[in-house]
């Protein structure tokens, strides 16, 4: 079962990898087309700075999940290299719990969050709640992965 999740999750992972590559690719595009517009005909051809933040943010808060699925949080190297293995242990597992709490209170707060994103975001046109959605997609893949890594480390079944 274990595995089956992990891979599902390295799938998902990859997912939105390949979402921010094209959310970039995106803005790129918009951005390049929105200089030559403006040079040749000395006007603003759209929307193209609210929509540039509206998929920058979608961007970043899809990019929390496999900042952390991939080990590239952050990390206190100096610390690592010189502890002993059970404080190594002890030092993950709180940072897992660290993780997975933030996580849950992020969830808890949902309803919340989204009945304040009232109205349309100005030139873009979609409901203000849309923008929190990646964030709280990625919350709750990170809270599985982190879920996942503890179960790992205590049923000693795969190394994290």
């Amino acid at each position: 079962m274990i595995v089956y999740v992990s891979k599902f999750l390295d799938r998902i992972s990859d997912l939105f990898v390949a979402l921010i590559c094209a959310g970039i690719a995106v803005m790129t595009v918009i951005n390049g087309f929105n200089i030559i517009w403006r040079a040749v005909f000395d006007s603003e051809p759209g929307p193209i700075l609210p929509w540039t933040v509206a998929i920058f943010i979608w961007t970043v808060f899809l990019g929390f999940f496999p900042m952390v699925h991939e080990g590239r949080d952050v990390s206190l190297e100096y610390l690592r290299e010189r502890v002993s293995a059970p404080a190594l242990l002890a030092m993950d597992v709180v940072t897992d719990l660290i993780m997975l709490i933030v996580a849950l209170l992020i969830f808890s707060q949902v309803g919340k969050i989204i009945s304040m994103q009232v109205g349309t975001v100005p030139l873009v046109g979609f409901e203000r709640y849309w923008l929190s959605v990646p964030l709280f997609v990625s919350c709750g893949f990170i809270a599985l992965e982190v879920a996942l890594r503890l179960l790992k480390r205590f049923s000693n079944r795969e190394t994290v």
